[in-house]
């Protein structure tokens, strides 16, 4: 038979669904689960408990990668097993290494370390990049997906296999990444009204359209509204890789915002969490991020909390506030959590200072009703000295700004309330003929993100005042030579997240950051507010790197004592009143 008339091979099936390379340590793939036995194949160690603090039959999930680790040895002992998909590493740093982008007229590349990081999350179907902000974690994660999907096989170019999960404020800045790093064109999801999935390799959503709207009815009834029944059900179960930006923001374990990516991601093969601060106050935020990535492989939030919160029952009920066997749980993190400072990556930035630097204000001091009234809400007690120390460090910080913008240097203010952002921002454009930009919660993620890249744009002399939550992520203010925090707050991240806007891998100048503390106000709390909680960061990661630095620089107490002392000060005064 010739070859003209021979009979054809059959055609191959159509590829309807993407599918990617197996995995041998997949998500919730074997859950060693057990109670009260410690021997040798369920690791010594992993249910040692407290006697009197809980039950020893706690029951208590460890993952498979931990255990083969931990007991049958490093894992050059055992290549055949170790790590999850083979070759997807190589591949990772291939691509890195292979992939250009612009920034201006310099093409460049990812570098070593973010190939490295790369191929951590390539082989492996759950992991979580806490690099710090700066270092450059989206491209990491882009390029790990572009490595998974090209062992795999995917339809077409405009398959959905990728779904961003980012805060609202992020989503622009990640369809500019992935334009960048990948060249396909990705999709943005707006609105709580689900529509049909758009034809885009790459999905991006914010958390918050995740979940439908609400509403009361005449009796106070709490109803789902079906016609914004948000994009929760439509994304479930559709997409090869899930990525959570900003991780951290899911530490609620009951939040509906943890609950539908719970949801979203349940199924999804490959899950990757990327942070700059895993731990942003206590040991127990890590519950809610390791279950839904690792697929309930460290128990229930109780089994979690005794274990590794130090949860004991309380006169009031349970504290789950501290923080106990944490070698152990470094130990179990390990595995596929891959945390890194500049420092760690020989990262060669141009130098960073930061400064304490006190100012004297003139204070009016609380009268005696004022204090009395405030002992029946410590909150107000607090928000009350939070505003007066604000108002009265205002002609510093103004001050401060104007010397820096008449040198012809670029100016970053951080605040914390919105209407002092605002008078700031007036008083020095009333004294400075250049950009000045205030930024704050009530504009949109777009406004925000606009009015970044303009001040990144600006050649001269420019300032940029914002409040410290509506930049703390997805925005770089690279560039600047001064950062003035005006404003201090209790949570030590939001202040590390913030600053680090201003210092990433991009940096070509130093840079200055400078904490004006005002002398006798709540100021000196609450620099002391910081270094318990960096503490327990530093514990889990393994890292003294710039968390530390900044603790070192505001000093330590945790933000109940900050409380306390203000209440203690309203307590003397209400005391001296009845005198």
């Amino acid at each position: 038979m010739t070859a003209l008339n021979a009979t054809p091979l059959p055609a191959p099936p159509p590829i309807t669904r993407p599918i990617l390379q197996p995995s041998v340590h997949a998500r919730g793939g074997r859950p060693f689960v057990f109670a009260g036995k410690v021997d040798e194949w369920h690791a010594p160690g992993v249910l040692t408990g407290k006697p009197g603090a809980y039950s020893l039959e706690t029951r208590c999930a460890a993952d498979a990668a931990w255990l083969v680790e931990k007991v049958l040895g490093p894992a050059r002992q055992r290549p055949h097993i170790w790590p999850g998909v083979p070759g997807a590493a190589e591949r990772a740093r291939q691509y890195g290494a292979w992939q250009r982008c612009f920034v201006g007229d310099k093409p460049i590349a990812l570098r070593a370390y973010q190939c490295d990081g790369a191929a951590f999350l390539a082989e492996r179907d759950y992991a979580i990049l806490s690099d710090a902000p700066g270092i450059g974690k989206s491209c990491q994660a882009l390029c790990a997906a572009e490595a998974r999907l090209s062992l795999g096989l995917v339809p077409s170019p405009t398959t959905p296999c990728v779904l961003i999960l980012a805060p609202a404020l992020a989503k622009r800045h990640w369809q500019r990444e992935i334009k960048r790093w990948t060249g396909y064109d990705a999709a943005i999801l707006d609105g709580l009204r689900a529509e049909e999935l758009p034809e885009a390799r790459y999905i991006i959503a914010n958390y918050d359209i995740l979940f439908g709207a609400r509403r009361k009815d005449a009796a106070g009834v709490v109803h789902d509204r079906g016609d914004l029944p948000g994009w929760g059900a439509t994304l479930a179960d559709k997409f090869l890789i899930v990525i959570c930006d900003e991780l951290h923001v899911l530490k609620g374990r009951s939040s509906r915002k943890a609950q539908e990516v719970r949801k979203v991601a349940r199924h999804a093969p490959v899950t990757w969490g990327l942070t700059g601060t895993l731990v942003p106050n206590y040991m127990r935020d890590l519950w809610s991020p390791l279950d839904f990535l690792t697929g309930s492989l460290f128990g229930t939030y109780w089994d979690f909390a005794k274990k590794y919160c130090n949860a004991v029952q309380g006169a009031h009920g349970w504290d789950d506030h501290g923080a106990s066997d944490l070698e152990e749980l470094q130990g179990r993190l390990g595995f596929f959590v891959m945390g890194r400072n500049a420092a760690a990556v020989k990262l060669e930035l141009p130098p960073m200072q930061r400064e304490r630097y006190p100012i004297d204000v003139e204070l009016t001091a609380n009268t005696r009703h004022e204090g009395a009234s405030a002992l029946l809400d410590k909150g107000k007690a607090v928000g009350n000295a939070l505003r007066r120390t604000a108002t009265a460090k205002r002609p510093a910080v103004v001050e401060h700004a104007l010397e820096s913008l008449n040198a012809k240097q670029k100016v970053v203010v951080f605040l914390y309330m919105r209407e002092q952002c605002d008078t700031v921002a007036k008083d020095i454009k009333s004294r400075f003929d250049g950009p000045v930009m205030a930024v704050h919660g009530d504009m949109t993620p777009e406004g925000r993100d606009k009015m970044a890249t303009s001040f990144r744009e600006v050649t001269g002399a420019a300032a940029f005042v914002a409040t410290i939550d509506s930049v703390g992520m997805a925005i770089s203010l690279v560039g600047a030579d001064l950062v003035l925090f005006g404003d201090l707050v209790p949570e030590p991240w939001k202040m590390y997240q913030a600053e680090l806007r201003c210092y990433r891998f991009d940096s070509v100048k130093s840079v200055l950051i400078r904490y004006l503390l005002a002398t006798g106000t709540l100021d000196e709390h609450y620099a002391e507010s910081v270094i318990s909680k960096v503490e327990n960061i530093e514990a889990v990661m393994g890292s003294g790197g710039d968390q530390g630095a900044l603790a070192t620089s505001l000093g330590g107490r945790s933000a109940e004592d900050i409380v306390e002392g203000l209440f203690s000060k309203l307590s003397a005064w209400k005391g001296s009143e009845n005198a």
